[in-house]
């Protein structure tokens, strides 16, 4: 089969989700090859020289207030608080998927840092446990909790046009605690870009992974 007749069988959604897996592992890819690994910095200092221009006591302490919902002390009890209700209303499948997402992405990010090994900014306005930088666990953590409620949002009853600004709320609360660590100096603006970039890139491996299972659970059901 030709592979322009194979695209054209394979659904468009399929498809998009494709093609921003393979941009967002390729910047990944770029990200930690050219910047950290070779110690390229001049991305990273013209993003801290911009922010600094808007950084005061007033906007750090608000970005300290944003950076918590990226932290283990906000998620960890979000997540468990998700399964318990989600257990309670019976939904296991559910509970199963966002636990899976949760928990599989805490190792991935545990692996990822201590594979690149990359030292923190030197110079910080907030306390940080010590862990290596790269990527950015908040932002990473912070996306995929944010696309845990969103998945959980839109199998509830409520409007699509609740659901649309509801989904783009928490994702452009995940770019603010994202940009915290920036701002807070804790993280490098290319550690977030990654945290994003590897966010994106897992839970629509996991989406491919659960679609390729469901499908072939249906083919054997069809057979049978």
């Amino acid at each position: 089969m030709r592979i322009s007749n194979l695209l054209h069988r394979l659904p468009w959604k399929f498809l998009v989700g494709l093609l921003l897996f393979l941009v967002t592992l390729a910047v990944f890819a770029f990200i930690a090859l050219e910047i950290v690994q070779e110690h390229e910095d001049g991305f990273d200092t013209r993003a801290f020289e911009f922010l600094a221009q808007y950084t005061n006591p007033e906007s750090l302490k608000l970005m300290r207030v944003c950076t918590f919902f990226g932290s283990h002390t906000f998620l960890i009890p979000a997540h468990l608080l998700i399964l318990v209700i989600l257990l309670f209303q019976k939904k296991y499948a559910d509970g199963f998927i966002t636990s899976f997402m949760a928990l599989s992405s805490f190792l991935l990010m545990i692996a990822l840092k201590n594979y690149f090994h990359r030292n923190r900014p030197s110079i910080k306005f907030a306390e940080v446990v010590q862990s290596f930088s790269f990527p950015s666990g908040h932002t990473f953590s912070s996306f995929v909790f944010a696309v845990v409620l969103i998945y959980l949002l839109w199998k509830s009853d409520w409007s699509k046009a609740s659901k649309l600004a509801l989904s783009l709320l928490l994702l452009v609360f995940s770019c603010i605690v994202g940009l915290s660590r920036i701002v807070l100096r804790v993280h490098f603006a290319s550690d977030v870009i990654a945290g994003f970039c590897i966010g994106i890139a897992w839970i629509l491996f996991i989406v491919f992974i659960r679609s390729a299972f469901r499908n072939h659970s249906f083919s054997i059901r069809s057979r049978m």
